[in-house]
């Protein structure tokens, strides 16, 4: 774990408002938590041995604001590769 990585949260993902699998044994978890305040997290969790998954280093925080943008543009982004 770097410095900058937030202990708290590896051990407690906070609340997940929406996750889906990637590939066997990986996760990726949309989170909030009082650690990070009115703000979204998504990190890829992947699955250990024991069957408990366990946090990637990767991750991003956004502001809410920041999150609509993203929605926004990744809306776009599908209108463009839409077929009719």
């Amino acid at each position: 774990m770097s410095k900058n990585d937030n202990g708290k949260f590896d051990r407690d993902p906070g609340t997940v408002v929406y996750s889906w699998g990637r590939k066997s044994g990986e996760r990726v978890f949309v989170s909030r938590s009082k650690a990070y305040g009115n703000r979204i997290h998504i990190r890829e969790w992947l699955l250990n041995d024991k069957g408990a998954y366990y946090p990637t280093r990767a991750g991003i925080t956004l502001s809410l604001s920041e999150v609509r943008k993203l929605r926004r543009a990744l809306e776009k982004a599908c209108e463009m590769y839409e077929l009719d």
